[in-house]
C-alpha cells in the first residue's frame, strides 16, 4: 500500500509564573490564571488561552494527519510525528501545510516545521548517508473546524487511490466500508492504522 504515497513524502508552553518546577513532580502553577497540575499529566488550560498555546505533546494520540495531496498517515506518538527523514525537510518543508487531527478530533494545520537534532546512532546518518532527524512542528494558532464526516471523507478519497493497485479489491471496499460506519474518531483511526502506519512508512522509505 504504501507505494501509492511513498513518494508524496514541547512541553506546554509556559503561560504564567512558577508553570515548571524542573520536572521534580510537584504541583506548580501559581497564578490565578492556570490551575494546579502535576507533570506528566495532561494539562488543561483555561479557555481563552486553549487557542493560542497548543502544541504537539498536546495532542491526543494516535494521530492522523493528511498532507497536502491528501495521503493520509497515522502517527501513533509525538515520537513518530516528530521524526522524519532530512530530506523530507529539504524537498518539502517537512509537514509544512498537513492537518493534523487528534483522537480528540482537534484538527490544526501545520505553519512550520524546522530542524532539531539527528536521531539516533551516527548523528541520525546512515550508511548510504540518508539521515534521521528530530523535528519540530508549530501548529497554527486557531483550530480547524473539521466534523468526524469530514475526516471519513478525507480518508475515504485516499483509501480509493489505492482500490486498483490492492491485491484485493473486495478486501479494500470493505475496509472503506468500515470507515464510513465508524462512530468515532479513534475507531476511524484504528482502521486506518494498519495501512498508513508511520513507522512502515519511514521502514519502507529507509529501504528504499
Amino acid at each position: 500500500m504504501f507505494s501509492i504515497w511513498a513518494s508524496k513524502v514541547k512541553g506546554l508552553s509556559e503561560i504564567c509564573r512558577g508553570i515548571s518546577d524542573g520536572g521534580k513532580g510537584r504541583r506548580i502553577g501559581t497564578s490565578k490564571d492556570c490551575l494546579p497540575m502535576e507533570v506528566g499529566r495532561q494539562p488543561r488550560l483555561p479557555v481563552g488561552l486553549r487557542d493560542i498555546v497548543m502544541t504537539t505533546s498536546e495532542l491526543i494520540y494516535p494521530v492522523i494527519m493528511f498532507d497536502k495531496d491528501g495521503y493520509t498517515i497515522v502517527h501513533v506518538d509525538e515520537d513518530w510525528l516528530t521524526t522524519m527523514y532530512s530530506f523530507t525537510l529539504k524537498g518539502r518543508g517537512g509537514y509544512i501545510g498537513c492537518v493534523v487531527v487528534d483522537s480528540d478530533r482537534r484538527a490544526f494545520r501545520i505553519r512550520n516545521t524546522k530542524f532539531v537534532s539527528g536521531k539516533g546512532r551516527f548523528l541520525g546518518y546512515t550508511i548510504f548517508l540518508t539521515r534521521m532527524i528530530r523535528v519540530e512542528h508549530t501548529l497554527d494558532d486557531k483550530p480547524l473546524d473539521m466534523t468526524l464526516d469530514d475526516v471519513k471523507g478525507r480518508v475515504l478519497t485516499d483509501m480509493k487511490r489505492s482500490l486498483n493497485s490492492t491485491g484485493d479489491p473486495d478486501h479494500w471496499l470493505g475496509e472503506m466500508r468500515k470507515v464510513k460506519g465508524a462512530q468515532s474518531m479513534r475507531e476511524v483511526i484504528d482502521l486506518v492504522l494498519p495501512y498508513r502506519d508511520s513507522r512502515q512508512f519511514l521502514k519502507a522509505l529507509r529501504e528504499l
